[in-house]
């Protein structure tokens, strides 16, 4: 039997699931609330949170949760005068609604029972904001008894009420909860099976092939039995003749050996004959079932896209608060099923876009009714079903789109273009540097904009999952930007290419076309090789050339060459292979932790005889080849070894535990790592050996980050050495001492992610 303590947390273990759902109902509708504008559909909206925030206090009170109970009563009685028209809503009213989720949501996740100032705080808020309240509830919001744990139950099984704001589809009636890393788990052991699979065609393969020899075999031995037969009988004749019947006996042996050895093979033949037809039929019915159990497995963990977007039009509306500024979101036809993989992967890079839209894109209310645009902006995002097993994602803004111009220059500060290439860059082409790393128009770094690093990490998250995202923008009209994505992260169809020896993968979404064409079809524009195709010149790259491998000996093609065409970013390049194999699907395996962003591979994968083929990332060698940056053939490794330069980055840091830690984050990267305890000591190490880079704090003793940037700024020999804050102080005005200083990024240790320091990094090694 389970004791009433154990019972209680099993039920809050429930409570929570089922508060998180409630919580993004309410948090979303409290948006809607905000912004409808037609009568009758505020009204659905009302009623749905309002019945949300009454269920929500319900459950809370069912398993002890009296902080939680406190703030959606007091929720309740502010949705219940709006209800009866009692009061008005506000920006300010909706302000404290948002924060009561913010609190809420603290709350679950930091399992807080007691009551707390901040929840007195917020409870006060609310309920003063109520004046029809009678004073002794507008005083203090009375919490009723907690039922006992047992009463927990009749709560629980309260059918949930009718959601008018949701557009998803009807849950199944029959539905168990399961952990989603077993569901992971399962998945991952069914797409192990394709290995098998590919295994068991291959067998299937080898039977028939030998069954194929021996079919050969028979022929000959047919072809040549009749001529046997007359030698047999040739020699008999002659023996008889000359009375050497004794002679005749050995070629009766070998003759009757040749006979009963066609029978013997024959009989093989027709065994395995049987063998290779019943192997092809089970190497049939496992392919079959393989592909239905990975299907449905797939299925499973297929979730509408919904899941990804419940948090954004409250994030949207958070930051426009923020920034002052009057924006809607509309989210459309997000009931399309993807990959939980994908949406998992996606959420940073479409959170990323979405800020980006509302901080670049959105002008503030005065700003849009200057230019004759109504004062609150739109953000749009699309979702639908495209060919080819994709879906397309569409985010539009109706703001002030981009400025070609200024974000060419933006590159030509960062060091990510130079002048001459900007002169032959197109409309396209120059809105794709919005993509590159260390380009950005904010002329102050913030949390939201300033580092350039964004939207190079929007691109590489969806280049991660096997997407792609194409910008186009009207200057004062909007932007549009368009992402292209997989249903299913796993497994796709992939064509085996052979270079320099060794086979590769290159995934067919990223292949245009496969063509031979004579080697004097090659010609050289602008120094570059380059082949005309389907009417398109194209650059042409050897494929061993960007990876890094001996050129090796291609095979003989009559003075032909194999390419592939290829396309990312927005770009095309025809990759020079030696051979191309075969086109097949492939099974995904990761490189693991050591390999996570190796350069050019984006993974591995197992052919049915165990071995191991690396899966190129087409992205980066488009990346490679477009920037003229194709690796040189293998050299010795003494030579190499002896022409790196390893950047040297000092870290100035005060507390050991924050100086370890940054330590051991760049030496993983391969950088090697200086320390000091203060500006004093960084100071003295800088003017000793400068370095490339310097990450510091700014709380320190004796000299703090602020005056040690000023301090590199006015020294000579030290002024244009990068300085990158990284600290605990996040107000704007701490930002802006830290620019004004002459720091070249800013980054809140609350919000501290090593991947982005790593990318700020190396935009100034």
């Amino acid at each position: 039997m389970l004791d009433q303590q154990e019972f209680l947390e099993r039920l809050r273990a429930t409570f929570k699931v089922e508060a998180d759902e409630r919580i993004a109902t309410l948090t979303n509708g409290l948006v809607a609330l905000e912004h409808a504008a037609d009568p009758a559909s505020q009204a659905a909206t009302l009623e749905t949170v309002y019945r949300e925030a009454h269920s929500l206090k319900g459950a809370a009170r069912a398993v002890q949760r009296r902080d939680v109970e406190q703030v959606c009563q007091a929720l309740e009685s502010v949705l219940s005068a709006l209800k009866q028209h009692a009061m008005q809503p506000s920006p300010e009213l909706f302000d404290a609604c948002q924060r009561a989720m913010d609190v809420i949501v603290r709350r679950l996740d930091a399992r807080e029972e007691e009551s707390s100032a901040e929840i007195d705080a917020l409870v006060k808020q609310l309920t003063a904001c109520v004046p029809q309240l009678r004073p002794a509830e507008n005083a203090v919001v009375r919490v009723a008894p907690a039922a006992p744990p047992h009463a927990a139950l009749d709560a629980a099984a309260a059918p949930p009420a009718p959601d008018p704001l949701a557009s998803r589809k009807s849950m199944p009636t029959a539905t168990i909860r399961v952990a989603a890393a077993r569901v992971d788990a399962i998945l991952r052991q069914a797409e192990e099976l394709l290995t098998a699979k590919r295994a068991t065609e291959d067998r299937a393969a080898t039977v028939m092939d030998l069954a194929h020899v021996l079919e050969s075999w028979q022929k000959e031995w047919r072809r040549v039995q009749p001529e046997l037969q007359r030698v047999q009988q040739t020699v008999e004749n002659e023996m008889r003749a000359a009375e050497q019947h004794a002679a005749a006996a050995p070629l009766d042996k070998l003759v009757e050996f040749l006979t009963w050895n066609q029978s013997f093979v024959q009989a093989i033949h027709t065994r395995l004959g049987t063998l290779a037809r019943a192997v092809r039929q089970d190497q049939r019915e496992l392919g079959t079932m393989v592909d239905r159990l990975l299907e449905d497995t797939k299925q499973v963990l297929m979730l509408p896209f919904t899941a990804l977007t419940d948090f954004m039009p409250k994030m949207v509306r958070d930051i426009a608060r923020e920034q002052v500024k009057d924006i809607e979101l509309i989210l459309a036809d997000t009931e399309i099923e993807i990959d939980k993989r994908i949406l998992e992967q996606l959420k940073t890079p479409l959170m990323h876009v979405l800020r980006n839209c509302v901080d670049h894109g959105i002008e503030t209310p005065a700003e849009r009714q200057r230019a004759g645009k109504p004062a609150r902006g739109t953000i749009a995002l699309h979702v639908s079903q495209a060919s080819g097993g994709k879906v397309q994602v569409v985010v539009t803004d109706d703001g002030r789109g981009i400025d070609g111009a200024r974000l060419i220059r933006a590159a030509i500060d960062a060091g990510a273009l130079t002048a001459t290439d900007a002169a032959t860059l197109s409309a396209t082409q120059a809105l794709d540097l919005i993509f590159a790393s260390g380009v950005s128009t904010s002329p102050v770094v913030t949390e939201l904009s300033g580092r350039g690093l964004g939207m190079a990490v929007v691109c590489e998250g969806i280049e991660a999952v096997g997407g792609t995202i194409a910008v186009a923008s009207v200057p004062g009209q909007g932007t549009t930007f368009t992402i292209m994505l997989p249903l299913t992260l796993a497994t796709f169809r992939g064509v085996f290419v052979c270079i320099a020896g060794r086979s590769f993968v290159l995934p067919l979404a990223h292949v245009v076309r496969v063509a031979r064409v004579p080697r004097a079809a090659l010609y050289t524009l602008e120094g570059k090789q380059a082949v005309t195709i389907d009417g398109q010149v194209t650059a042409v790259v050897a494929a061993h050339a960007l990876l890094g491998c001996a050129s090796g000996t291609p095979p003989d093609n009559a003075g032909q060459v194999t390419l592939v065409v290829v396309t990312a970013l927005q770009k095309r390049i025809a990759l020079l292979v030696d051979l191309v194999q075969q086109e097949q699907e492939v099974l995904v395996k990761p490189l693991g932790c050591l390999l996570m962003r190796a350069r050019n591979f984006s993974g591995a994968t197992l052919t049915g005889a165990g071995d191991v083929v690396p899966i190129l990332n087409v992205a980066d060698l488009v990346r490679a080849a477009t920037a003229g940056s194709a690796a040189p053939p293998v050299r010795a490794p003494a030579v190499e070894e002896a022409t790196r330069h390893v950047p040297s980055i000092l870290v100035v840091e005060d507390s050991i535990t924050s100086r370890v830690l940054l330590k051991n984050i760049l030496e993983s990267a391969g950088y090697h790592v200086r320390t000091a305890i203060d500006g004093v000591d960084g100071i003295t190490l800088l003017r000793e050996a400068p370095g490339d880079v310097v990450v510091s704090d700014i709380e320190m003793p004796r000299m703090d980050g602020f005056a040690l940037t000023r301090a590199i700024r006015a020294d000579t020999a030290l002024a244009q050495l990068p300085v990158i804050l990284v600290t605990s102080l996040e107000s704007p005005v701490h930002r802006e001492q830290g620019i004004a200083a002459g720091a070249n990024a800013y980054m809140v240790k609350s919000s501290f992610d090593q991947n982005n320091l790593l990318a700020t990094i190396q935009r100034f090694v």
